[in-house]
């Protein structure tokens, strides 16, 4: 059973990627961080990785989410000031690591790959992700995927 939270609140961290078009969200002035791509709690980057939920009511709540987000969430947002950052984070620790915790990860970190004119190694992060199994209902959207960007002949290298 979930915990009662009320009069507590968290803070959600996001960066929305342009390149990554796989989602079709229409710019805008504003991202909320259910738009991003690329999204983490704060409490994932702290030491102990929790969960974290603070009391509307409490008198050092100002301070500790002030400090938090200073000393946690903004060196994490800075990750992401281009693409090259969003690429070596993923190089160094995949999906995780970026903040792209879904199946379909790949195929967004190949958009941006194409959006860096990187056609050859968003080809090869493509092929390895088609060569793993898929199910079915996913298997239709990187299908359509890589017949929408020109990779049509990897559809069967999967097998």
């Amino acid at each position: 059973m979930r915990p009662n939270l009320y009069g507590r609140f968290t803070v959600n961290l996001g960066v929305f990627v342009p390149a990554i078009q796989r989602g079709g969200l229409a710019e805008r002035d504003w991202y909320s961080d259910y738009h991003c791509q690329v999204r983490k709690r704060v409490g994932e980057l702290l030491d102990e990785q929790a969960d974290v939920w603070w009391r509307l009511d409490h008198p050092d709540t100002e301070a500790d989410v002030a400090a938090t987000i200073r000393d946690h969430g903004l060196p994490w947002l800075a990750r992401f000031e281009n693409y090259v950052g969003l690429l070596d984070l993923w190089g160094s620790g995949g999906g995780a690591a970026v903040g792209l915790n879904y199946p379909a990860a790949p195929l967004d970190i190949a958009d941006v790959l194409l959006h860096l004119g990187r056609k050859s190694d968003a080809e090869a992060v493509l092929r390895d992700y088609v060569g793993k199994e898929h199910v079915v209902g996913h298997a239709d959207v990187v299908r359509t995927y890589l017949l929408d960007r020109g990779f049509g002949d990897l559809i069967d290298a999967g097998g």
